[in-house]
């Protein structure tokens, strides 16, 4: 998607990928992906169009120029639309590669936000389709804790905006050209993990490929706190740990 792009940066306080001076001299190129079986829920799709077009009308940080691409994966294995998706941002040499499911909501300067973080990874903790819901991040296991890590909650006022995380789903996930480029096609693999019981998902071995290569994983809880994650219900961190009356 391309548009005219408004001479105001959009540019959050914190740090960033490329200092102003060098964003001016570069050409920033997106690849934003959308596996899906074929159908996207309505939230969803009003979601992206308008950071879309927000991302036509909005310049982000500093950059020359900036071009924003959609890639629809369609099909019924999930590792394999997410295989689809890595290898065109690979060919296509992107900045960045933003991944989002078609059943996420979130705000239109979504992708502005996340790229002015300044991180190779990061995303919103995605509240799961449950209730009482749980979020989607995990902490590395110490001692004696469980295999698959401890849970990373996020409050409704969080004191740090930014909080860096051991596990991470992708379902509103950005990363950078070094993370791309780090990440090996078989990446996706669903794996049984016997000390759980348990198959792990495909992105849980996406981070382990990450970590290998001393890639960093972070959240917004700012973000975090206005997505919601449809179904036949809207979930979001409201409802962590408890069952809410109005939700009966």
């Amino acid at each position: 998607m391309v548009g005219s792009i408004s001479n105001t940066p959009h540019h959050p306080i914190g740090a960033t990928m490329l200092s102003a001076t060098l964003q001016k001299q570069h050409d920033l190129s997106v690849l934003v992906c959308v596996p899906s079986d074929g159908m996207w829920h309505e939230p969803f799709g009003k979601s992206l169009c308008v950071m879309l077009i927000y991302c036509a009308q909005r310049r982000i940080g500093f950059y020359k120029t900036q071009q924003v691409s959609l890639f629809s994966a369609v099909g019924s294995i999930l590792s394999n639309k997410r295989i689809s998706a890595l290898k065109a941002a690979k060919e296509q040499e992107v900045d960045y590669l933003l991944w989002t499911d078609s059943d996420q909501s979130f705000p239109k300067e979504t992708l502005h936000n996340l790229i002015m973080a300044g991180k190779d990874v990061i995303g919103a903790n995605i509240a799961t389709k449950m209730l009482p819901t749980l979020p989607t991040a995990r902490r590395k296991p110490q001692p004696g804790e469980s295999a698959i890590g401890t849970l990373v909650w996020t409050p409704e006022k969080p004191e740090h905006r930014y909080e860096k995380v051991w596990r991470l789903g992708c379902g509103l996930t950005l990363m950078s050209k070094k993370a791309i480029a780090a990440l090996p096609l078989n990446c996706f693999e669903v794996r049984y993990k016997p000390e759980v019981e348990f198959y792990q998902g495909e992105d849980w071995q996406m981070c382990e490929a990450l970590e290998a290569a001393g890639i960093e994983i972070w959240i917004d809880h700012e973000l975090s706190n206005r997505v919601g994650h449809h179904g036949t219900f809207n979930f979001t961190h409201e409802y962590n740990g408890l069952v809410k009356e109005e939700a009966a």
